[in-house]
């Protein structure tokens, strides 16, 4: 007895412990629940994230055009020389001239948003010999350092091509507008996905109320068969007539069936519009919120098609993503116009260096400050350049005219289409209020027709083919009015997507606004 009792203890503990994870897991599914969700799983939403990181990387490639360079080179050379006879130097080495070079070169260059490109540097170069006189003549010691230190800054201004903050700064403007476009997309996108989502929630709510149909028509079926029973046991109904309702019973348990493969099927689907794997999907709660209403949706009769595509011409982010990269091919094709003119740069450079005598590493620097050997130059000029085929810069130009010719037939049909959607879409917001409404007064006759035919057929006045083709009419209105249901529910984020209202661009509290999806957008 203890052994049989601890058993039962055991196995009520494991169904607790099951049902409390089963309700931990259960992903809440309310409107704004998954909403959220998607946001973070929707791998489409997730993929245009990174497109904007690959345009941000675009845009700072263009920018790193004006970066500081710096610049160093170090280098040592020997050569070993051998003279000829009558070379005078020739007594003096042995007939051998050795000689150590050090090069050393170090700078910092950069090309200003002007055009304007400069650099200063400063060259250093040591050269000693074994050669014991110096180019004076003057007696000095074998590899004693010759030292070379200048310091220089060059200057080159464009003045026909590439002159101007506009056409020097044109690959990193046009790469900035192609962020802000793909940002734009990214808003774009995420009103797709969040439609597909909305779409595949209300037909999970759909699925699952119209098995609570099924289920529901399937227990009054039920019921008529125990009505039945009791009048067959009465003898007021012939034996056979319960045949019959067994026959319908077994059809409408199938009914239900199929009722609960579509729910399943609904659930999964929703799921994959979140972004969910099928174990996460799996988990997917009870829907809660509910189709919207006629009263409170904002619907008012005589809505006037033209200030909706207004509003959409106003928020639709594609349509200004389009016009923000017709932005950008128009700064390269003002760059590409600049780019057929010649090449023509102002040039200067200023130098100022000396010479010194010595080993010390302080030479480095003396050669500055010594007055012996200084030299100071100055230099102005102008550089031209003229291609004469200019074929590269011809057939660029050809390029990215194409490219803004075809932007702007893109831009023209995608309002085009705009308009059209938009045009379908509230014809379908219209008709599918009249549907609602038809199928609510349908649904409310049905149910009293059904309802008084079930106390006639209790009381012998009707017959049982009667009290089941009504029962059928009232299933067919129950499933008909929530077919409307859905597809007013479908009618409203269709028209929002549509204007663009369904996300607006950089508000994203809209994402998860209830109201968005339970109302028609509002127009001035």
């Amino acid at each position: 007895m203890f052994i049989r009792n601890l058993f039962f203890l055991l196995c009520l503990l494991t169904s607790i412990t099951v049902w409390g994870q089963s309700i931990q897991d259960t992903i809440p599914c309310g409107l704004t629940d998954i909403a959220e969700l998607m946001i973070e799983k929707n791998p489409l939403i997730q993929r245009q994230r990174y497109r904007i990181f690959q345009a941000q990387a675009n845009r700072q490639t263009a920018t790193s055009q004006f970066d500081y360079r710096l610049t160093s080179e170090l280098s040592f050379g020997r050569t070993e020389s051998n003279l000829f006879s009558q070379d005078p130097r020739a007594e003096s080495t042995n007939g051998l001239l050795e000689t150590n070079d050090y090069v050393f070169t170090s700078g910092v260059e950069r090309t200003f948003r002007t055009g304007l490109r400069t650099g200063v540097f400063m060259d250093y170069s040591r050269v000693a010999n074994n050669y014991p006189f110096d180019i004076y003549g003057e007696s000095r010691a074998p590899f004693l350092s010759e030292n070379f230190t200048t310091l220089r800054m060059s200057l080159a201004q464009p003045l026909i091509r590439g002159r101007g903050v506009q056409y020097a700064t044109a690959r990193e403007t046009a790469n900035k507008t192609r962020v802000e476009a793909s940002r734009l997309d990214l808003t774009f996108v995420s009103s797709i996905e969040l439609l597909g989502m909305v779409r595949s929630y209300w037909n999970y709510l759909s699925t699952y109320k119209r098995l609570q149909i099924f289920r529901e028509n399937e227990s009054r079926v039920r019921q008529v068969l125990e009505i039945t029973q009791e009048l067959v046991n009465a003898d007021r109904k012939a034996r056979n007539e319960l045949l019959q309702i067994q026959a319908d019973l077994i059809d409408k348990e199938r009914q239900t069936i199929a009722a609960s493969q579509l729910l399943y099927d609904a659930r999964q689907n929703l799921g994959r519009a979140i972004g969910l794997d099928v174990e996460e999907s799996t988990f997917l709660g009870v829907p809660y919120h509910a189709f919207p209403q006629t009263e409170t949706s904002g619907f008012k009769e005589g809505l006037e098609l033209g200030r909706f595509i207004e509003l959409a011409k106003r928020y639709r982010a594609d349509l200004m993503s389009l016009v923000k990269a017709k932005e950008a091919l128009e700064i390269d094709f003002k760059a590409a116009q600049n780019d057929m003119k010649p090449q023509l740069d102002l040039t200067g450079s200023l130098s100022y260096g000396g010479t010194d005598f010595g080993n010390e590493a302080r030479r480095l620097i003396t050669p500055l400050g010594t007055v012996p050997g200084r030299n100071v130059q100055a230099l102005v000029g102008l550089r031209f350049q003229f291609p004469v085929n200019n074929n590269a810069a011809k057939a660029n130009l050809l390029r990215t005219q194409t490219f803004l010719s075809d932007q702007e037939v893109i831009i023209d049909n995608e309002i085009r289409n705009i308009e059209l959607n938009i045009s379908i879409a509230l014809n379908d917001v219209n008709n599918s209020v009249i549907k609602l409404e038809k199928a609510y007064q349908t649904l409310q006759f049905s149910q009293e027709v059904f309802d008084a035919e079930q106390i006639k057929f209790q009381n012998g006045l009707t017959t049982l083919l009667n009290l089941i083709l009504f029962q059928e009419r009232l299933t067919f209105s129950q499933l008909d009015y929530l077919n409307a249901q859905q597809e007013f529910a479908l009618a409203i984020v269709n028209l929002r997507n549509e204007t663009g209202t369904l996300i607006k661009v950089g508000d994203e509290s809209s994402w998860t606004d209830l109201q968005t999806f339970y109302t028609l957008p509002e127009v001035d």
